[in-house]
């Protein structure tokens, strides 16, 4: 039976067999070839390949696709293929075990003789990492599937260690020493413990100019191209040290491949999921989107950055962090004038959303955002919202922009409002003269506003965060639609102010269309000869109470 193992191995093995490899299976599994075949298999696909490598040091390692996608791009690196990886991840993700302890260890196996540089915020949190490597390399089991890789026996402390082929592995705190130590692959692994570093300019100056002035000088040759070098990290700031990496990759400086994966998805998630899906939906870190939106209700800009890696500057171009003012439920004042407004985008998958925004003008003339939507969606999907709104809302009127686009839109809107007896006004707000879209011309009307703090949105909001995030990145962002939407109504705010201090809401009013006889129409013929002005009368709207009325 001896032989036939041998054969089955050899077959496997290019016709070479490890002794090791034969005495590690149970005597039974010897009578047992194909149990034999299966266990060499599992041994060279973990050679091969990151997850597999994970799931073979750890029977119990749960990999769900953000770990798969993440591994991919390691081995990338690894292959030499990449030579600059960032993954911006939210906490409790699984990213140190799969990027700072696993990826190492494999990469040794793979690469005994080069040399590998962990570092993090804090030294001890590295040197763990460091440990942590070394005991994988130390495990019966890593032998298994790399049997000619050990440790040096003149060089193990957890920090600083060697294989004993010369390689070479070291720990660091980021802002640490590297004299004397060399990487051929590095990882930075959360450069920042927590927002108050994040926050710290001299935090962030001296983070970058480790990076830049020691780190980057540590890299040998890799693969026939430089070292390598992977920020794995959770977004805090928007000039962290991976929004500056951003920046680098925007300017063509240095071409970073930079994969973002929020906690609730959106479009166009590297994942594939659909928007609103939860990033760890199992497994042993899963988070509902329901707990999601639980956390961002508490601290929506913490949670755009932490979880959906879209920190908010301090300093916008245009709008300053904090001129959008949160409210919550009990300050909102009783006496509201309701308009809609709306940015819509022509068709599904152009990139730009619809926008539609239900707000409330008090009569001191303060804007208070009762509700946003705001979807990549066709121009159809933009007017049944608006029509539903006007009547959920009780909508006094709704601004769109005066353009070419209202040719399209215009009629199917007026036609909707007729299907379903809604009879709010709507009014075409014209920007002639006031600049292109994302131009400051247009929009800094609704700066000024925001500056004196007129303009209130709910705290608890799920949309928020993204609310704010565009206004800051304005008008350097992707998108600008959400503004545009308040831009129209920032810049009918004065007569709205006025309309808004004169009436109450009344609720929705009686209409009744008026008709007209053969009398009537002969009439109108006559005074259209002599040329006289009709105004024709389709819909009569009778007047407010004069107790809801101002003294004039």
């Amino acid at each position: 039976m001896t032989s036939r193992v041998d054969e089955i191995a050899g077959l496997l093995d290019g016709g070479r067999m490890d002794e090791r490899e034969s005495n590690l299976t149970a005597p039974r599994d010897l009578e047992e070839p194909g149990v034999l075949v299966q266990a060499i298999l599992e041994r060279r696909r973990a050679a091969a390949h990151l997850i597999d490598f994970a799931r073979f040091m750890d029977p119990g390692y749960v990999a769900l696709p953000v770990h798969e996608l993440i591994a991919r791009k390691l081995e990338d690196i690894e292959a030499g293929r990449l030579r600059r990886l960032a993954i911006f991840i939210p906490p409790a993700s699984g990213k140190s075990r799969l990027a700072s302890e696993l990826f190492p260890a494999w990469f040794f196996g793979r690469n005994p003789g080069l040399e590998f540089i962990e570092t993090s915020y804090d030294y001890d949190l590295a040197a763990g990492f460091g440990r942590n490597v070394r005991n994988l390399l130390k495990d019966p089991r890593y032998q298994l599937v790399f049997p000619s890789v050990g440790l040096s026996t003149d060089s193990t402390a957890m920090n600083e260690w060697k294989t004993n082929a010369e390689g070479e592995y070291k720990a660091e705190g980021v802002g640490g020493g590297l004299i004397g130590f060399h990487a051929h692959v590095a990882v930075i692994d959360d450069p920042f413990k927590n927002y108050a570093a994040a926050s710290s300019l001299k935090e962030r100056e001296d983070k970058w100019d480790w990076y830049t002035g020691v780190l980057l000088n540590r890299l040998r040759p890799y693969k026939g191209g430089p070292g390598a070098v992977i920020l794995i990290m959770q977004r805090w700031h928007d000039d962290d040290l991976g929004g500056r990496v951003e920046k680098l990759n925007a300017s063509g400086e240095e071409k970073w491949d930079i994969i973002t994966l929020p906690s609730i998805a959106e479009p166009g998630d590297p994942l594939g999921r659909k928007p609103g899906e939860a990033l760890l939906p199992e497994g042993p870190n899963a988070r509902t989107v329901e707990e999601l939106r639980q956390i961002q209700a508490r601290h929506p800009a913490m949670f755009m950055a932490l979880h959906q890696q879209k920190p908010v500057a301090d300093e916008g171009d245009m709008f300053k962090k904090g001129w959008l003012r949160p409210y919550d439920a009990d300050q909102l004042p009783e006496r509201l004038t309701v308009y809609i407004t709306t940015d819509y985008a022509m068709s599904r998958g152009s990139g730009d959303y619809t926008v539609v925004v239900a707000a409330g003008v008090c009569p001191d003339g303060h804007v208070w955002i009762l509700d946003l939507w705001r979807q990549q969606c066709d121009m159809l999907d933009g007017v049944e919202t608006t029509i539903q709104w006007m009547q959920k809302h009780r909508a006094a009127k709704a601004l769109l922009e005066k353009t070419s686009m209202a040719r399209a839109y215009g009629p199917l809107l007026s036609k909707r409002k007729v299907e379903e007896g809604v009879w709010t006004l709507v009014e075409e707000v014209s920007v002639i003269g006031r600049g292109q879209k994302q131009s400051a011309e247009r929009a800094g009307v609704l700066a000024g506003a925001m500056q004196m703090g007129y303009f209130h949105a709910p705290a608890g909001a799920s949309w928020f965060g993204d609310l704010e995030y565009e206004l800051i990145r304005f008008p350097n962002g992707s998108n600008d639609d959400q503004v545009d939407a308040l831009t129209l109504l920032a810049l009918k705010l004065n007569s709205l102010r006025r309309l808004g201090a004169r009436h109450e809401d009344l609720g929705p009013q009686p209409v009744k269309p008026v008709g007209m006889t053969f009398a009537q129409a002969m009439e109108i013929n006559r005074r259209h000869r002599v040329g006289l002005r009709f105004r024709p009368r389709a819909i009569v709207v009778p007047e407010p109470p004069v107790s809801v009325l101002d003294a004039a």
